[in-house]
């Protein structure tokens, strides 16, 4: 359903929609709100806070993601679409669902994906290219490490699944440093590729040592601290 809306939901609103509606600020202070709200409740002993919290902390993201994301709607929605096809993986793996239904799901989603740039008009033929070349090398990775999840990864590959998330949040900043100081070509250069990557590992590298890892082992301890009495791991 995201991924068939995402095809006409381009020319419906714009990137950042709710910011121009309501004012930055108004929504950063609702957000936080919402949020601090949602992770209370689900850090709560009562099982129905915890599924208020687990619900209020999807319904915030499923508004956030799509209408006010830095990419156009239809953009947001097919991220939206890719996050919940791995979640049909996840449930065909573990017998809740069929491999069938899951590789239709995601033919209908890189379909739509692929129809949403030329429906929405997005930049030039160049930017849209260059977009559903990485789109499809992504599900072509995704789907080549599901084939192969019971055998052995190489470290090199391990190593950066482990930053894979740091490098998803540190990219864009990069990326808009350089957009700032010497700005972006608008054709590609192989030195200059191979330079941002040669900058952006090793940044991410740090801030996961240095955020992300800590961050993850102070949530740990949390959790363990408001686990309910003789409640297992």
């Amino acid at each position: 359903m995201l991924s068939a809306a995402s095809v006409t939901a381009g020319v419906v609103l714009p990137a950042s929609a709710l910011s121009g509606l309501v004012g930055t600020g108004p929504l950063i202070v609702c957000a936080s709100v919402v949020m601090g709200l949602a992770i209370c409740c689900a850090s709560a002993g009562s099982p129905v806070f915890r599924g208020f919290g687990s619900v209020l902390g999807g319904v915030l993201a499923l508004v956030l993601v799509p209408f006010n994301g830095t990419v156009p709607l239809w953009e947001g929605l097919v991220i939206l679409a890719v996050m919940f096809l791995g979640t049909a993986a996840y449930r065909a793996e573990h017998g809740q669902s069929t491999w069938r239904c899951t590789a239709g799901a995601a033919g209908l989603v890189v379909v739509c994906a692929v129809g949403s740039v030329y429906w929405s008009g997005t930049d030039t033929p160049f930017a849209r290219r260059g977009w559903i070349t990485g789109f499809l090398l992504a599900a072509l990775t995704f789907a080549l490490g599901l084939a192969s999840r019971g055998r052995r990864v190489p470290q090199v590959l391990t190593a950066l699944g482990t930053i894979s998330y740091s490098v998803y949040l540190v990219h864009p900043v990069l990326l808009a440093v350089i957009d700032g100081t010497i700005g972006r070509r608008r054709q590609d250069s192989l030195v200059l590729e191979v330079a941002f990557v040669g900058a952006l590992l090793p940044l991410c590298l740090l801030t996961h040592r240095c955020v992300e890892a800590p961050s993850q082992a102070w949530g740990r301890r949390l959790a363990a601290r408001l686990q309910p009495p003789g409640t297992g791991r």
